[in-house]
Order: C-alpha cells, then structure tokens, then sequence
C-alpha cells in the first residue's frame, strides 16, 4: 500500500513539523510514503527525515489557469497512490472534495480551518474584541460536507478540544479521530544544562525561561502577557530567552530578556533540545493553542511547562505535577506561578514526570497507532454511503463555537467587484489590489537568467540590459550621496546635495523641495513600497529609475532599468554576497539601500557617503502585526516624514542586524578596491561603518 502525505509548506511551522514528523512515523508501515510539498526549504537542507520517505516539491503555479488538484493528481498517479493525508493545506475546499473523490483522504487538522475557514477566532489579551485568523482557503460550504461525507472521507485531529469543535460543525455527518503529535525522540532529550546554557548563551546562574514568540501570529503567542507579567517580579536572578521576538514591538521591554533570532529547526534539529535543555521552564501563555509541538519537546527534554489552559494545551500536562495551567489574559496569575516555581528547589521533578508521561501517551507508537486506525477506518468507508446524522460526542462550549455550522454558497464575484468591497471595507488603506503579481514560467525564468547572464559578460541581447550597462563606471572616481530616510535627514542641510551624485529610496520624493528635485538616481526593490505608492512612483520624472524586475505588475516606466534581484534570505555561507556587476544581478541584504550600495560600486563611485541612516526602529503598539508583515494605523516615527509608512501603509519588520551584515560587506568589497563608504549621519546607530561629519565633507580639497 503506497501512502502520499501532501503539506502546502515544508518549513518551520508546528503543523508543517507535525507532517514530516507523521510521515517519518509511518515510514515502515506502507511499501512507500512519499511526502508533497509546494514551498519552502530547499530539500538539501532539511534533517529529522527518514531514508523511507521520498519527499518532492511541486508547484502548482507552474500551470496557472489550471486547477491545483490537476498537478497533485497526475503526481498521485505517478507514485500510485492508494491513500492520501493532508496537512497543512491552503488550496480551496473544492480541490479538498476532489482529493477524497479521487482516493481515500484523511484531513490532519492543525486548527480549526478545515471546518470553520478560521484558523482561530478568540477574544483579544483584553477582552474586548475578538481576534480572528482567517484561512486563505475561505470559508467551507454546506456542498463541501455533503460532498465529502459520500466519500470515503475522514477529519483527524491531535487534541479531544479539536476533535469535539469539528464534531459540532460536521454533525456527525462525517468521522473525527483523534491522532496524537509526536516528537523524534533521537533529537528531543535532555541535554546536559551548563552547555546547553554556553552555547546558546544563557546566564549560567540565572533562573531561565523560554519563550517562543513566533514567526507570525505574534499576538497569539501572547508576549505582551510575558512583558506585562515581568513587572511583577522584581528577582534580578530570572532570565528570559526570547526567540523570534523584538524588542522594537514593545515600548517597554524588561532588561532580563534576551532576545535570539529565530532558526531553522529542519536544518538545525539539534538546536531545539539545547534550548529547552538550557532552561528552567518553558513558558507558552498563548490566548489559543491547538496541541503545540514544544509542549512536547519540551517535555521530551526534561522541561517543566507553564502553559495557557485555553484550547488543547491541558491535555498535555498534570496541573500542579508535571506543570502549571495559566490565564492567558492574567500577568498577576503567570507572575505568581512563576515566582512559586522559581522558589521550589525540586522543580527537575515536574520536567521527569512530565516526560514519563508525554512518553506514555504523545510517544511515536501511540501517533502511529492511531494513525493506522484513522487510515483502516477510512478505508471501511463505503463510498456514495448513504448519510446518517449522530449528535457530537460531546457538546462544544457556546464560547468555542463563533460560527454559524454552514455557511451559505458564496455568490460568484468579479475581480472589479472583489476591487470595489475592498476599498469600500478599507476607506483609509492605500493599498492597490492587483489581479496579476510577477509570476514567470519556468520557460521565462531561464530566459531571463540568459539574458542577464549575456549582459554581464558584456553581450546584452535586450535594450534593458543594455541601457543597464551603460552605466558601468560612468563616475569613475567621483563621489556620491547614498541618502537613507531616517528622521535624522530633518537635521541636514540637504542644500548642499543640489550639485552632487545622489542616490535615493522608496518615498525620497517627499523631500523633493529640499533637495532641490529629485535625486540623480532612485530605487525601488520592496513591492509593498512599489504597490502602495505605485501611483506616485509612475508619476515620477527627472530621475533615472532603478527597480527589481518582478515589479513590472505594478510600476509602468518605460525608461526604467529592470533589474535582476536576487532575494535570498534563507541565512546561507556568507550573507548576503555582493555583486560588483549589477548588469547581470544584484543580491538583496535586508534593506534597499544594500542594493543601491551595488550599483554604485557598479558606477565607478570612489567615495560613497551615507546620510539619513538612523538604523534604529519602533514598531508602534497600534501597528496591524502579520509576521514579518506591518501596517501602520498612525504616524511613523521612524522616518523623517510621519506619513512615509503613514496610516494604512505596509512595511516589513526591519531586521537591522541583517542590514549590517550587508553594510559589512558592501564596506569591505569598497575597501578591496581602492573605495571607500563613510558613515555621516547625524547621530544614529550604524557603527559598522567609518563615521565622517556630514558638514566637513563639503570643505576645500574634497572629492567631486
């Protein structure tokens, strides 16, 4: 029996783990388990993965226009597929009924999405909304139930409060089994604690939490409760480690914390267990979880837990013997129980019971039972069997449930319409809703790589690329102005930039009447800049325009030099490289300026001179958090014109210590060559760089 297990993503989230975690355990139970994934790390650098199971990535927008059960379909075939499960998947729930009518389907619920089209919907930290995830998949529709429960068709779930929520919404119409996660107990045990503290870098001496604060859902994960409940523990011996967080998101942020940046656990497995091994306690006061993943591994690790007593979470631990339920919405309760446990001089016993226990009912035998129950049950099933309704196995709280059980049939809707409710929901966003992004084939992706590739070698074979490469060494030896937009530009006198080469960003043009026009050249690589603003970009002249060549959906110039952006930011040897020849690309380094850096090297620019570089932002407590992904409600205060990233405008979480990594190397490939970068802001905090006084570089003597 050949079993394909499909995830949208194969990346570090808890329900894309959950998934290879599942195929690894179900390796030697079927002639052949092949794994399915659409995006994510590259297979070369994924661990944890059993020799067993064959793992492929497709892409469904390699036919777009096509629907994606098309793609899965003819990969199903290929791999002769007699069952399918499905985790993590974003694809619309009619391509989900096609799966079940096509082959014996079981859907692995990591939320509530797959009933409700709500990933979760809870009360906010203070009550007084509610918070609601959306699911890209939309919303499912009574056809979609009663379509599926003629299938042979079935929904599992990790936790009894999953399992019951599910229950309600398919009336019984269609089976819900619980299937336990499970953690690879090769990489998850403990660890010896004063290595495990030398190499992540914990105080030796401290009492040490561990916090993960996510790479999206930050309000979720609740660390506005954690600083909050700080302020009512005055121990100076408490440390908090905090991975993913920044301290830029809250105004106020406790001394104790330290905040690492967030990792890949698919390349670094054994990273996990060094952190929780480094801790004294793993804290999770999330307003909502379903059964999380480093519950376990923290358990499995020898960590006691503190956890919030809303959702699945209370099914994975012993209050009061292997850890502590919490509010989630109470910091005196979270300050009370942790200063309790930071007094107990035994707490190491709460972390081995908690791990006998998780062993004797979370262990990979116990998930690949019930697995092979779910799968056998499903496979009973008569297909087009005839529906008969049970009530759930047990009521769900009114309060759990905040949708209606069907929704009705959505009315088709056209793409102008979909335009209009937008901007009628959204009176003060700027944001332009376009139908087509960058999205070459295959085919035009290789075609462009030629092209720039001919360029760089000095053969352009498109006027694009020749009109880039026109602009090789045409400063030869002179200097330029790099001008950042900082709010420390308000105190230069911009005057003296009227005569210079000036290379500016993004919204530059609202300095436009200081600098006496626009500036010599402009750049633009972020498409939330380039869709939010793209009506003014457009309307731009007397400049000569520098954007990535995947924003021809929204930007229109003609004139413009298309360039070859490579983003990467998946940490690789030597981030972010520098390229010296920008006919044929450039690399992105967590900022735009590090590109315009590239093509002034390519320029021939001798001395380059940044202004305007503050390296130092907030995010405001009323900005709309997604991830990496900011919208601003109010003024910004990060750049020297309060509606730069004003009200209803998007920007992405700047990550400065990338940024240096970029400025560094720009730096050093500038020194190699006889150049020079200075640093003449007035003030800031980029030091990586040698400072000049942005006055005295106008003095008798100075480089033209």
């Amino acid at each position: 029996m050949n079993l394909t297990v499909i995830s949208a993503r194969l990346y570090d989230c808890g329900a894309s783990i959950a998934a290879l975690r599942s195929a690894n355990a179900l390796a030697s139970e079927f002639d052949s388990v092949d794994y399915l994934y659409e995006e994510g790390s590259a297979l070369n650098e994924v661990r944890q993965v059993n020799p067993a199971v064959n793992i492929t990535g497709i892409s469904p927008q390699q036919r777009p226009g096509r629907p994606p059960f098309e793609l899965y379909e003819r990969e199903m075939e290929r791999l002769s597929t007699d069952f399918v499960i499905l985790h993590n998947f974003d694809h619309d729930f009619d391509t989900v009924a096609r799966f079940g009518q096509a082959k014996p389907t079981l859907w692995m619920m990591h939320d509530a999405s797959p009933v409700t089209g709500l990933h979760y919907a809870m009360p906010s930290y203070d009550g007084r909304s509610i918070v609601r995830y959306e699911s890209r998949k939309g919303v499912p529709t009574r056809s979609f139930f009663e379509r599926i429960a003629k299938q042979r068709f079935g929904f599992a779930a990790p936790s009894l409060w999953l399992k019951k929520i599910a229950e309600y919404y398919l009336c019984g119409e269609t089976p819900v089994h619980l299937v336990r996660n499970s953690v690879p107990t090769a990489y998850f045990r403990p660890r010896d604690k004063a290595l495990a503290r030398a190499i992540v870098g914990a105080d030796p001496d401290a009492f040490v939490v561990l916090f993960f604060a996510g790479r999206g859902a930050m309000e979720r994960k609740n660390l506005h409760l954690l600083m909050k409940a700080l302020e009512y523990i005055p121990d100076p011996r408490l440390q908090v480690l905090v991975i993913g967080g920044l301290p830029a998101r809250h105004s106020r942020v406790d001394p104790r914390c330290l905040f690492l940046p967030n990792f890949s656990q698919q390349r670094d497995p054994v990273r996990p267990s060094l952190l929780y091994s480094a801790a004294d306690l793993f804290l999770l006061p999330s307003l909502i979880d379903n059964l999380p993943n480093t519950v376990l591994e923290s358990y499995f690790c020898g960590t006691p837990v503190m956890a919030t007593r809303d959702g699945g979470t209370k099914e994975m631990l012993i209050e009061n013997e292997t850890g502590w339920l919490i509010d989630a919405r109470s910091p005196v309760d979270v300050a009370t129980k942790l200063s309790e446990a930071m007094k107990d001089k035994a707490l190491s016993r709460f972390g081995e019971r908690g791990r006998a226990f998780v062993g004797e009912h979370f262990s990979e035998e116990v998930s690949r039972s019930q697995y092979l129950t779910a799968i056998e049950s499903v496979q009973n099933l008569a297909a087009g069997r005839t529906v008969v309704a049970v009530p759930p196995s047990d009521p769900v709280p009114t309060a759990a449930v905040t949708e209606p059980i069907y929704a009705p049939e959505p009315a088709p809707i056209s793409f102008n319409d979909a335009v209009a409710i937008h901007r009628q929901l959204n009176p003060d966003s700027h944001i332009a809703v376009y139908r087509d992004k960058w999205n070459p084939t295959p085919l035009q992706k290789r075609w462009l790589t030629t092209c720039y590739r001919m360029a760089g070698s000095g053969h352009a074979i498109r006027s694009n690329e020749e009109r880039i490469a026109r602009w090789r060494n045409v400063y030869k030896g002179k200097r330029a102005f790099l001008i950042g937009n900082g709010p420390s530009l308000n105190r230069c006198d911009l005057s003296y930039l009227r005569d210079e080469i000036t290379i500016g960003v993004n919204s530059i043009f609202l300095k436009a009447d200081e600098l006496g026009g626009l500036p010599t050249h402009y750049v633009v690589e972020d498409f939330f800049v380039a869709e939010d603003r793209a009506e003014q970009i457009n309307a731009l002249t007397g400049t000569t325009k520098w954007f990535g060549n995947y924003l021809k959906y929204c930007l229109d110039d003609d004139d413009a030099h298309w360039l070859n952006v490579r983003m990467r930011y998946d940490n690789y040897k030597n981030f972010p490289f520098f390229s010296t020849d920008a006919s044929r690309q450039v690399w992105a380094g967590g900022s735009v300026t590090f590109i315009c850096m590239q093509l002034a090297f390519f320029f021939g620019i001798k001395e380059l001179y940044l202004i305007g570089f503050d390296h130092h932002y907030v995010i405001p407590d009323t900005t709309d958090i997604d991830g990496g992904n900011l919208t601003s409600l109010g003024d910004d205060p990060n750049h020297f014109d309060k509606t730069y990233f004003g009200k209803g405008l998007r920007w992405h979480d700047p990550k400065t210590e990338r940024m240096e990594l970029g400025y560094s190397k720009a730096g050093l490939t500038f020194e190699r060559h006889g150049r020079k970068i200075y640093n003449a802001t007035v003030g800031g905090k980029l030091e990586v760089l040698e400072r000049r006084d942005y006055q005295s570089i106008f003095g008798p003597g100075s480089v033209r």
